[in-house]
């Protein structure tokens, strides 16, 4: 959290970030499994999971440490951070990076590929009033539903005008499909630029914002991510 200035000369203060609800990085980490690795665990194996391990037993089922099926999605953990920066007297910008750490071998499995594949992603960012939106960029390591590039970004209306940004229907991919970033990592990155309305800022002010990922597999119930400001970790 800090002040987000219209003057000259302060065109690289730091425009945001605080986390109204930061949860521990394990908490994260369980919510994902709630998600997605536990539903998986609780039904019949795919395919291609049975191609690694044997399904999980009702014992197992019941101790999500010892499912085996859960062996490495346990070691898969997301982040999503956001930050934000002043470029210029008139305008913003908000990098969102949503990603996932893990074990680089567990990448590779089967398991894990399809797991991803079958989890759906779908980003929404409502800025404050008094920020619209003018352009946003999405690249990294995701795809469509079907596998082909990364939906394009929509901006809409809600509070404000042109005030959120939104993907929809994604996925993040196993496969480090940019060649950039760690081995033990995939990212998705959102750049949002936004214009500043100084009459709505007419003095440096403390603005408060965060973006959401929801997390639903195979039209499950979604379980919301909140973005989190990576110099205020848990």
């Amino acid at each position: 959290m800090s002040d987000l200035a219209h003057s000259r000369f302060a065109s690289r203060e730091t425009v945001l970030e605080t986390i109204m609800k930061p949860l521990s990085y394990a908490r994260r980490g369980a919510r994902w499994l709630m998600a997605a690795g536990i539903a998986v665990a609780m039904m019949p194996a795919l395919p291609a999971v049975a191609q690694d391990q044997a399904p999980a037993t009702t014992s197992q089922a019941a101790n999500p440490a010892s499912r085996g099926i859960n062996a490495e999605l346990a070691r898969i953990v997301p982040f999503f951070t956001k930050k934000g920066g002043q470029r210029s007297c008139d305008t913003v910008e908000y990098v969102l990076s949503f990603g996932i750490h893990g074990d680089p071998q567990d990448f590779d499995r089967p398991s894990v590929a399809a797991l991803l594949k079958a989890t759906r992603l779908d980003f929404r960012d409502q800025l404050p009033h008094g920020l619209q939106i003018v352009s946003v960029n999405v690249a990294g390591d995701g795809t469509s539903a079907s596998g082909g590039p990364l939906p394009a970004a929509s901006i809409s209306t809600s509070a404000g005008p042109n005030d959120t940004a939104s993907v929809s229907n994604f996925r993040i991919s196993a496969a480090n499909l940019d060649g950039a970033g760690a081995a033990n990592e995939r990212v998705i990155t959102f750049r949002i630029t936004a214009k500043i309305d100084h009459a709505a800022f007419p003095a440096p002010a403390t603005v408060d914002n965060q973006g959401e990922i929801k997390v639903s597999l195979r039209g499950g119930p979604a379980t919301t991510i909140p973005s989190q400001d990576p110099d205020k970790l848990d």
